[in-house]
Formats: structure tokens, sequence, C-alpha cells
């Protein structure tokens, strides 16, 4: 029997001391299904090009499916009492991939429980550290993204809908 939510909400990383947004199945903020572009206005961390702030391609529970809007949603609603939530990056992100899996996500899913994962289907989460092989100009058209299918990065469009799992320092 599959489970379809967890009994908590966040969870944290013991090693790092890093604390994770938990998804699950049931529709709203937190839902497996929802996808975003990566969208970011400030331009310090946006590569000098915000993304996409309505694709019109992510589907989610609020009115922008976008990064940045998700980011601020979820720190409205305080998930798990904390108000600091945010986009992971490239590093944070690669240092839950769980190499020694051989089937399903590479991730531990006692603790992420709902990440579903296909071999033959990426399941991409954003990180927020846009690539400067992307660039058109002087700005950065993609952002770092990891696959937690087959455990690799890469860079996609930002205008590219994928997940998003958030992230915030632990104490």
């Amino acid at each position: 029997m599959e489970n379809t939510n967890s009994d908590w909400d966040c969870v944290r990383d013991n090693v790092t001391g890093l604390i994770w947004e938990v998804k699950t199945t049931l529709a709203g903020l937190h839902s497996t299904a929802n996808t975003y572009t990566w969208y970011n206005t400030n331009e310090e961390q946006s590569g000098g090009f915000e993304g996409a702030e309505s694709a019109g391609s992510g589907t989610c529970s609020i009115t922008n499916c976008n990064t940045q809007d998700f980011v601020v949603a979820v720190n409205a609603a305080g998930l798990c009492g904390f108000y600091d939530w945010r986009i992971p990056t490239h590093k944070e992100l690669m240092s839950i991939v769980h190499y020694g899996k051989s089937s399903g996500a590479f991730i531990d899913n006692s603790h992420f429980i709902i990440t579903a994962a296909n071999a033959s289907t990426p399941t991409w989460y954003w990180t927020s550290v846009p690539n400067i092989d992307g660039a058109q100009g002087e700005s950065s058209q993609s952002a770092w993204a990891i696959d937690f299918s087959s455990g690799n990065d890469n860079f996609l469009t930002k205008s590219t809908a994928v997940s998003i799992r958030l992230v915030r320092a632990g104490r």
C-alpha cells in the first residue's frame, strides 16, 4: 500500500542541519503533482533574466505557478512554524540525492516519502542557481535542476515547469 501522506510536513537532515519541505499526494500547496517555472525578480540572484512569471505550463494551487510565488505562499502559510523557506542551492539539493538506490527515486524514501520517479521519465527539481551556459547576451535564460530519477543535474530553460522542494537552515 502506498503512503499518500506523511505524519510530518518537514524533515531535518542531521548531516547538513537543513530542514526540507515534505510533499504530499493530496491536492494543495505541497502536492507532488505541482510544477513551477523558475522566476526571481532579484537581479543579483536571477542571472540578469528573472524567468517566467506565468508561462502557463506550470500546474499548482496558487495564481502564478512559479518558484518565487511558491516561496511567498509557503512562507505566508508558515510551514512547520517557519517563515524563511527558500529554493535550495545546487549543492543543497544534491546533498539529498541517494546514489545507493537501485530503483525508484534517488532519494531516501523513508524521509522523503512522496517523490515520484520513473526511470524513463525525468523527475526534475529546481535549484536557486541560474546557469551561464543558457545565457543570451548578458542574461541567464536557464537554471540548474536535479533529476531524482537519475541523480543527474542539468540546466533547464526557466520557462520549463518542474517540481520544487523548499529548504531552510536548521538550528
